[in-house]
């Protein structure tokens, strides 16, 4: 009787930890971003603007240095820029040849999505966690006051982000798709600092 009730033991602790997927998708999804210092992807991204009651479709191009480097140029619908280098961000409209500058702090998720990427080390601390592994999808909703409601990531089979969903507290939705082009490639600095053209207006705020 020792025997099998042994056995059934070893069966159970061999066994139970694939049946229930021990390790959860957030944590499969932080172990896969901690890995990853620079990358480099293209993305669409359509976004819902509540108050105007107006979609509108973007695509572009995403350059990634972590800790706290990013570039966003959108290459369809906008000619826009996005500069985040540490804890400056600058958003370059070159149509209108003018330039805001500003900061981490006082912009939000809402206006540069993609910014979630820096802070996916601590999504158990700022998010509530529900997933269905079924579909990949992980749901996070903020565990205090922000701008933002509701984010949705979808993992694809190497548990990258392929889709991220997000919704703000003004009703506004970006929902954006990233297609990977390189992971881990060598990526200058240079290209996160902007260097304003001649005749370009800065504005502070």
């Amino acid at each position: 009787m020792l025997k099998k009730t042994t056995l059934f033991t070893i069966f159970l602790l061999l066994v139970l930890p694939h049946l229930c997927g021990a390790e959860s998708l957030v944590d499969r999804l932080m172990e896969k971003y901690s890995d990853i210092l620079t990358l480099r992807a293209d993305f669409v991204q359509h976004t819902y603007y509540h108050d105007f009651d107006r979609e509108k479709d973007f695509k572009g191009r995403l350059l990634l240095k972590r800790p706290d480097r990013m570039l966003l140029q959108y290459t369809s619908n906008s000619s826009d820029m996005l500069y985040v280098n540490r804890n400056r961000i600058i958003l370059y409209q070159p149509k209108y040849r003018q330039a805001f500058y500003t900061t981490v702090e006082k912009t939000g998720l809402s206006r540069s999505p993609l910014l979630f990427l820096f802070s996916l080390e601590n999504l158990k601390e700022e998010f509530r966690t529900a997933e269905d592994k079924k579909t990949r999808c992980i749901t996070l909703t903020p565990l205090k006051n922000s701008s933002i409601s509701l984010i949705t990531l979808c993992l694809d089979r190497a548990y990258l982000i392929e889709r991220l969903v997000i919704v703000d507290s003004a009703g506004n939705k970006s929902d954006i798709r990233l297609h990977y082009l390189g992971l881990n490639q060598p990526i200058e600095d240079s290209l996160f600092s902007f260097i304003p053209p001649e005749g370009t207006t800065i504005i502070q705020q």
